[in-house]
């Protein structure tokens, strides 16, 4: 219990100026959990574990659900997968195809990784619609070693980054093109759902106090508040000149905050 509540309080520490992914690294340590956008509409995801290792790396076209389905750029695709782990684009990989309804599966195995690379099943090589990357040693990696930096300097910033504190709360930053804080999502809700005593880390006090370090009372003087009810369950929504927040309740109970930047 104190030790979710430090975790909070350590949030609350950021400060409103603290808008860069590098600021939020220094405070909250290494994300689990990347995400780059690249030309073709294509989102690059990275998964690492506790130790800062990568987990898994996936591909897939970003923009509208409608999308998730639609062929990317193999070229775009190739190009990330040559840059991370070009052993695995050698050719020397063994490889199986494993067609399913409406997509093949092309999974090659090299030096411990592990890809799979789903195709439209009308298509070909140009109608990549997902990758996976996993079982990445060191070994697979090009010699920079490190999959993020070299998607940023290739890429730009991460448009997302999620974070876990003390206590295992997860913290979703969303940043702009230029860097600067788009939203923060707060989420605890995943414990309650996997036991309801975790409630005690949402204290509303503690939150209060997250959320006044991001968003001072003298940017909210003049803020209008409603409140939208589903059932038992209710949002409220508190809109200022520069940013909004957003608290959701179920059966009273705080499960999800964010706060967005205009």
């Amino acid at each position: 219990m104190v030790r979710a509540a430090t975790g909070l309080l350590l949030l609350a520490c950021i400060s409103v100026a603290a808008q860069t992914p590098s600021a939020f690294l220094s405070r909250l340590g290494r994300p689990h959990t990347q995400q780059f956008r690249i030309p073709g509409h294509i989102l690059v995801s990275i998964e690492y574990d506790t130790s800062g290792h990568v987990m898994a790396l996936q591909i897939g076209s970003s923009g509208e659900p409608a999308r998730s389905t639609a062929p990317m750029d193999s070229q775009a695709v190739d190009a990330v997968l040559q840059m991370i782990a070009p052993g695995i684009m050698s050719g020397n990989g063994k490889s199986i195809m494993a067609v399913m309804s409406r997509i093949s599966d092309l999974q090659t195995t090299y030096n411990g990784c592990h890809l799979s690379r789903q195709y439209l099943w009308t298509g070909g090589r140009n109608d990549t619609v997902a990758v996976t990357l996993t079982g990445l040693p060191q070994s697979c990696f090009d010699a920079a070693g490190d999959v993020a930096f070299a998607l940023q300097k290739s890429y730009g910033l991460p448009e997302y980054q999620q974070f876990s504190t003390r206590g295992n709360i997860d913290v979703g930053v969303m940043y702009k093109a230029n860097g600067s804080l788009a939203r923060i999502d707060f989420d605890p809700y995943k414990h309650l759902v996997e036991n309801p005593s975790n409630a005690a880390v949402l204290n509303p006090d503690v939150l209060e106090r997250f959320i006044g370090e991001l968003a001072p009372a003298e940017a909210m003087v003049h803020a209008t508040r409603h409140v939208v009810w589903n059932g038992l369950d209710r949002t409220q929504l508190v809109v200022a000149e520069n940013l909004s927040i957003t608290r959701k309740y179920k059966d009273d109970v705080l499960v999800h905050c964010s706060i967005a930047w205009r």
